[in-house]
């Protein structure tokens, strides 16, 4: 039982080491070609082939979410950063991944888990700094962050931030 408990672990840090990389080898003329859907489509595709949790990527309203470079970089960022979240902390079957443009020139990404939860106002090591993280690049759009957890009942996190800076 130890040895399948440290090679499922293995697998783990594996898929986020191969999720990371994925997202920081994606450049600006490389994103004009995949957009924000396709690299959402390529995060939940490796994230599902790598660990145990089932992910389902949810589009409303592709054709209105074409974003510049720089915002669609740091929503993948921030997707990457809740799906390795998830995959380390969550202890999740479930996943989702939902993207849509939102009325006032927005875009909205929610990442939805099944899994433990945790108390959003709770203490958190020095270690565990991905929320922050996340909340400080929804910010450097003109967005914002909300997290919705509770202790046994799942996770979901939404980013609502400008299609256009200036907006």
């Amino acid at each position: 039982a130890r040895g399948r408990i440290e090679r499922a672990i293995d697998g783990l840090n594996h898929a986020i080491r191969d999720i990371r990389n994925f997202i920081f080898g994606l450049r600006p003329e490389l994103l004009e070609q995949v957009g924000l859907v396709g690299g959402l489509a390529a995060l939940a595709d490796e994230f599902r082939l790598n660990t145990m949790v089932d992910v389902e990527l949810i589009v409303d309203g592709a054709g209105e979410l074409d974003l510049p470079p720089d915002p669609t970089l740091q929503l993948l960022h921030i997707a990457r950063e809740a799906l390795s979240n998830i995959a380390r902390h969550a202890k999740a079957s479930r996943a989702s991944l939902v993207v849509r443009p939102e009325e006032g020139d927005h875009v909205i990404l929610e990442i939805c888990d099944n899994g433990r939860g945790f108390h959003v106002d709770g203490p958190r090591g020095p270690s565990h700094q991905g929320l922050a993280n996340m909340r400080a690049r929804a910010a450097s759009l003109g967005g914002g962050l909300h997290v919705e957890s509770e202790p046994d009942a799942g996770t979901r996190i939404i980013v609502r931030v400008p299609r256009r800076r200036d907006a």
